[in-house]
């Protein structure tokens, strides 16, 4: 007999002649034995899959000496005021970044936030430096992030949180590796932040920005047969035909008038860096996934 040729028959072969001839040759059909079977066979690693998903050996496990490079060639742009490079090298920094305690991936949220500042994206700014805090954010710096966010909350006119922020700045401070002259200098701008934040607390405006509810799209009419259509579809049969669609009235142009959430859905690859892999939407802010490099979400 021939060697086995194919991924298939290597397993097969391996299996029906060297290991447990008895299980596959048996002629018992119960749902018991059926059982065995699939729990034996899942015991190798071909019908695992083990090499291919070898973390170790995937093209998009996490790099961190290359999140390192990218954050510092973020930093070399974002100085030079490229923003828009800057962005896209701080998220394929983020990407290649591992999420432990004391790596890149804290500090490369807070530089990203920072920029969020610069373009007036508060809301940006106040999901970075939660994210960037959240994941250890060094103590000694952590003023830095609570002053940003109270800015940005100013802005947005949470100012109770916006305050908030401002004390535990003031009380991070004394935790920083500032010289006593420059801790005294930031402690001014803080106090100068905190009058600010009251003012506008006195005033009455501490209502905070309302974002509109996202909504899915809709149809103006349902048409009754078909739920998924618009009341501009109809089906119709031929005999030798079968069922086809024609328009039942006048459709305008850009007119919604089919809607279908998908058995499965997949972003292409071009999109797979800045689509988030969960709603396919395209994410100015993308998260990526904590074990590998390839997938990000909003």
């Amino acid at each position: 007999m021939d060697g086995p040729s194919s991924f298939l028959q290597k397993v097969f072969y391996e299996i029906s002649l060297e290991k447990r001839p008895d299980l596959w040759q048996d002629d018992e059909d119960s749902q018991e034995k059926t059982v065995e079977r699939l729990q034996f066979l899942a015991t190798f690693d071909k019908t695992r899959y083990a090499t291919q998903l070898d973390p170790a050996k995937s093209t998009t496990r996490k790099n961190n000496m290359l999140a390192k490079a990218l954050k510092e060639k973020g930093n070399k742009s974002y100085g030079g005021g490229d923003n828009i490079e800057a962005m896209n090298l701080y998220n394929q920094a983020l990407c290649y970044s591992s999420c432990e305690p004391g790596g890149e991936y804290s500090v490369i949220l807070a530089n990203r936030s920072a920029l969020w500042a610069e373009l007036g994206e508060h809301k940006l700014v106040e999901a970075d430096v939660n994210l960037a805090i959240e994941s250890g954010y060094p103590d000694k710096m952590v003023f830095k992030l609570q002053e940003r966010r109270s800015k940005s909350r100013l802005a947005m006119k949470n100012l109770e949180l916006a305050l908030e922020d401002v004390s535990l700045a003031s009380k991070h401070l004394k935790d920083s590796n500032l010289d006593e002259a420059k801790q005294k200098a930031k402690s001014k701008d803080l106090d100068k932040l905190k009058i600010l934040i009251e003012k506008e607390i006195k005033s009455g405006l501490n209502n905070g920005i309302v974002e509109s509810p996202k909504t899915c799209p809709s149809f103006k009419q349902q048409n009754v047969k078909f739920p998924s259509f618009s009341d501009a579809v109809q089906i119709k049969y031929g005999e030798g035909r079968g069922r086809y669609a024609v328009a039942g009235r006048e459709i305008k142009v850009g007119e919604l008038i089919a809607i279908e959430t998908p058995f499965v859905s997949l972003i292409d690859k071009e999109f797979s860096k800045n689509h988030c892999w969960n709603c396919l939407l395209c994410t100015k802010s993308p998260i990526p996934c904590e074990q590998c490099s390839g997938v990000v979400y909003c």
